[in-house]
C-alpha cells in the first residue's frame, strides 16, 4: 500500500454530514478531485479535507451585478463600491449588501 488513503461518495457524505448530490456536485464540477472505478467514485482522504477547508474557509465577499440604469446616479456609476448602496433609502426601501 503506497499510503494513500480513497473515500467512496457515501463516506464522504457521511463524514461531511451533506447529501450525496452535493458531494456528486462537487465532484462533477471540479471542486473535488476523483477517480471513477467501474461505477464508484473515489475521492482522495487529502482532497476530501482541502475541500473541506476550502468550504468552510471560503472567501466571503460581495456579489456584483450590473446596476439598472435607473439606480445608476445613486450607484455614482460603475465605479462605487456596493457597500457604498447600503447608505442610500428609495422609496422607503433600504438596498443592503449582498454576502454569499
Amino acid at each position: 500500500m503506497n499510503g494513500l488513503r480513497w473515500m467512496t461518495v457515501e463516506q464522504i457524505r457521511k463524514q461531511q454530514r451533506m447529501r450525496r448530490e452535493r458531494v456528486l456536485e462537487a465532484m462533477l464540477s471540479g471542486e473535488l478531485p476523483y477517480e471513477q472505478r467501474g461505477r464508484i467514485r473515489y475521492a482522495r482522504v487529502c482532497d476530501v479535507e482541502a475541500w473541506e477547508q476550502s468550504r468552510l474557509t471560503g472567501p466571503v465577499g460581495l456579489s456584483t451585478f450590473e446596476v439598472s440604469p435607473e439606480l445608476r446616479d445613486f450607484a455614482g456609476g460603475k465605479s462605487r463600491c456596493l457597500a457604498d448602496l447600503a447608505q442610500h433609502e428609495l422609496d422607503g426601501i433600504v438596498i443592503v449588501q449582498s454576502i454569499r
